[in-house]
């Protein structure tokens, strides 16, 4: 799956990079907060950004993780409403921050970046309706290791480690469904050869996985 910063070439990258500034940002501290003004863009360079929201029961709900090559709160700085959600840095990150109304301006008078970003934004609209039009929690967790193998496998090997960055509370959260039911499907896909989970990691056969896909749409077809 292809990245924003992936889909410019070296002159928009420079301009973005022009614009703005790199920073180091630690463990654990929001680059942003829901309810907030459009201020800042981000572009991740290195680490890991936590998507969330909370409800108005107090809730937290993660819609993503994003990694190097994202681009985070560009959907208020093109329509100047307030963030829709937070982003917290998952270890220590690197980001290039872009102030919002300067990036507004590039981003309109500049094609190649106005493509990336509905190319960027459609993506995440597809990603996030596959997870929740998925019937069970099992093909809900399916569905999110397929998304995060994808992303993380750059050479197109069979077989990808892939590491979520979040606890298996937040990768339940982010699949829509509960821990337990998070923790049963991933041992019913350990179970059939699908993944290995080896610490914090995550090995994917992506052969299998895409074979436990399509069993699940057939058995859904049939039943």
């Amino acid at each position: 799956m292809v990245n924003f910063w992936q889909l410019l070439d070296a002159t928009a990258q420079g301009a973005l990079s022009d614009l703005g500034r790199y920073r180091i940002v630690p463990d654990t501290h929001s680059l942003m907060l829901q309810g907030d003004a459009p201020e800042r863009v981000y572009v991740i360079m290195e680490g890991r950004v936590k998507i969330c929201m909370v409800t108005d029961r107090g809730k937290e709900t993660v819609l993503d993780v994003l990694g190097p090559g994202d681009i985070v709160g560009e959907l208020e700085a093109v329509d100047h409403r307030p963030r829709l959600a937070s982003a917290v840095a998952k270890g220590m990150i690197k980001v290039l921050e872009l102030p919002g109304e300067q990036f507004g301006r590039l981003a309109s008078g500049s094609p190649e970046i106005s493509a990336a970003l509905l190319r960027v934004m459609g993506g995440r609209l597809r990603a996030a309706n596959e997870i929740r039009g998925a019937r069970s929690a099992r093909d809900r967790v399916i569905e999110l290791l397929h998304q995060i193998a994808h992303r993380e496998n750059h050479g197109h090997e069979a077989e990808v480690a892939v590491n979520p960055g979040v606890t298996s509370e937040e990768f339940a959260n982010w699949a829509g469904t509960s821990r337990g039911a998070a923790g049963r499907a991933l041992s019913w896909l350990q179970g059939r050869g699908v993944i290995q989970r080896v610490g914090h990691e995550i090995k994917v056969n992506l052969e299998e996985l895409h074979k436990s896909m399509d069993t699940h749409a057939h058995d859904r077809d049939g039943s």
